[in-house]
This record gives structure tokens, sequence and C-alpha cells, in this order.
């Protein structure tokens, strides 16, 4: 069995991490809930891995300056 759900409704549930179009975690799931967590975000953010943000999205690894 699986983590409970982060939600805190489904307690028995099995869970899943749902991902955004990029491969950035969004949440961890249940059946129950995962279409309420993804009504929080854009659509686009679900299915166009190009979707505008306005924030900077820093490699996991920074770059040596010298």
């Amino acid at each position: 069995m699986g983590k409970e759900c982060k939600i805190g409704r489904h307690r028995e549930d099995y869970t899943y991490t749902i991902y955004d179009a990029r491969g950035i975690p969004l949440g961890i799931v249940c059946n129950k809930c995962e279409a309420e967590v993804k009504s929080q975000f854009r659509p686009d953010v679900l299915t166009d891995n190009n979707y505008w943000s306005d924030e900077p999205i820093e490699a996991d690894e920074p770059e040596e300056w010298f």
C-alpha cells in the first residue's frame, strides 16, 4: 500500500505523485482527489511543456562561474 493521501480525506487509498507537463511534481494524490488538485492549476500547465511561467527555472546543479 502507498502513502496516505496528502489531502487528508482518503487515508486508506493508494497515493501517487502527479506532475506538470515539464515533470515538476504538483502533489501527492489518490484517485478520489486527483481532479480536485489538478483543478488548482491552469490547463496548459498539465499539457504544454512550454507553458508560460514568470518564475525562473533553475538547473538542478548550479553552473560554476570562473
